[in-house]
């Protein structure tokens, strides 16, 4: 038994997310008897490890023990306030939860979505708070002086009387940190990683930086961050993708589709040969084109050998929304056949990348010019529950349908390209109009 358990704790770190997901899933059917050597797995220095194990204890629910899994969330992943409050979902339940010191209640109160923020807050101020909560008929006299100790502890933790102005604040003394940097205090917020002189700020560990968005080592290509946090995705009447909420862990994505040139230099490094170019770019002269005709094995090669992975299906609606909650495309509501390659244009075939706007991520081409391969199989069904943490639906077999997103060149009616659309087609079906991009998990 030690030795599996041994082999399933090697697997939460390994870099493959197929390998990651399913020792999670080991770990969360083992329920309680799981949760110490998943709380040991959180004070690995593997990130990937750490946010497996993060990802079982979710799973495993009433079972784990919260104040690790929060404070591990917290430390992971950018916006993972607003997550763990909006899991707990109310101001007494923050309050009255005894996992919880006092300076994460406070991060979460003020996490709260803006209604609860409004109606309890008032301002920012835990004082300010207390005072409305004991005001507040039917409240516990238990809650009322737990929201006090609250506003007590909160002072002492600040080295102080008066409520903190912001999470840096707060933080600050709680990490103990020598710096008032305010980046250096964002990072030590979201990563918790010590340096060697004992400090909890955390040196970023992104590939080098090329202006704004920083490089992939291996093809050069760039990549924007997405960060992590609370999404909601899908639209309301979809019948294969009805709104739900995600809960992801910050990731890179590369700006781009994968290019020609991109793919070729692949190919001359790992001796593999180029498909078959289609007629609208002959000998695949066109450089600066999407890569298409590729198999969804052969994009998920190119993407480990990249350093990464294909996008999850969340991840890959998460970006493509560029920020822009319920919108039916990366641009808005209102389709605009000039904002995306299709075949209202007549163009008959790719366009050169960085043709069309970026969305509000500074991604291009997330609707139009190649669907867009995503790891996930295809499931009519799997987007019928609840929120889900880093969603993944491995394949069940090497010939179950993948699925495909974003439209393509080669599409006309406007459906095609919206956000929450899905198709799917078999792993081995490299058509014309068929493309992909790159994830990185794990870099900061």
């Amino acid at each position: 038994m030690n030795a599996v358990i041994d082999d399933y704790i090697q697997r939460l770190g390994h870099p493959d997310i197929e390998a990651r997901h399913q020792a999670a899933e080991a770990f969360a059917k083992m329920g309680k008897s799981a949760v110490p050597f998943l709380l040991e797995v959180l004070g690995s220095p593997n990130r990937l490890a750490r946010r497996s194990a993060i990802k079982a204890l979710v799973n495993i629910g009433g079972d784990s023990a919260k104040y690790p899994v929060i404070q591990a969330l917290m430390q992971e992943c950018e916006g993972a306030y607003s997550v763990v409050a909006s899991i707990l979902g109310s101001p007494e339940k923050i309050i009255a939860d005894y996992w919880l010191s006092t300076g994460v209640k406070y991060a979460l109160l003020q996490a709260l979505p803006d209604g609860y923020r409004k109606r309890w807050l008032g301002v920012v101020s835990v004082e300010k708070y207390c005072e409305e909560l004991s005001k507040k008929a039917g409240v516990s006299e238990a809650l009322q002086e737990g929201a006090q100790k609250v506003w007590e502890e909160g002072g002492t933790l600040l080295r102080g009387s008066r409520a903190p102005e912001n999470a840096n604040e707060l933080l600050r003394p709680a990490y103990n940190i020598p710096t008032t940097d305010p980046q250096m205090l964002l990072r030590a917020t979201v990563q918790g990683e010590p340096l060697p002189d004992g400090s909890r700020a955390v040196q970023p560990t992104m590939p080098p930086s090329a202006g704004k968005y920083p490089l992939n080592p291996e093809d050069e290509a760039k990549m924007c961050y997405i960060s992590g946090g609370l999404y909601k995705l899908g639209k309301t009447g979809e019948s294969d993708n009805p709104p739900h909420d995600v809960a992801l862990f910050g990731f890179h994505i590369s700006k781009n589709l994968v290019t020609v040139g991109q793919y070729e230099a692949y190919c001359k490094a790992k001796g593999e040969s180029l498909p078959t170019a289609p007629n609208f770019n002959r000998d695949w002269s066109k450089k600066d084109h999407p890569i298409v005709k590729v198999t969804w094995a052969e994009a998920r090669t190119y993407a480990k050998w990249a350093g990464g992975d294909l996008p999850t299906e969340a991840e890959w609606e998460v970006a493509s929304r560029g920020g822009l909650e319920g919108k039916e495309y990366p641009w808005g509501d209102t389709w605009d056949a000039l904002k995306c390659a299709n075949a209202t244009n007549g163009i008959g075939g790719t366009m050169a990348i960085g043709s069309y706007p970026a969305n509000g991520y500074g991604l291009h081409d997330m609707a139009g010019n190649a669907w867009e391969w995503c790891l996930d199989a295809y499931d009519a069904s799997y987007w019928k529950g609840t929120q889900l943490l880093e969603p993944l639906n491995l394949p069940d077999s090497n010939s179950a349908e993948r699925v495909l997103r974003g439209g393509s060149w080669n599409y006309l009616t406007p459906d095609n390209f919206r956000c929450a659309g899905r198709t799917r087609n078999a792993p081995g079906a490299g058509d014309y109009d068929r493309g992909f991009r790159v994830v990185f998990r794990g870099l900061r």
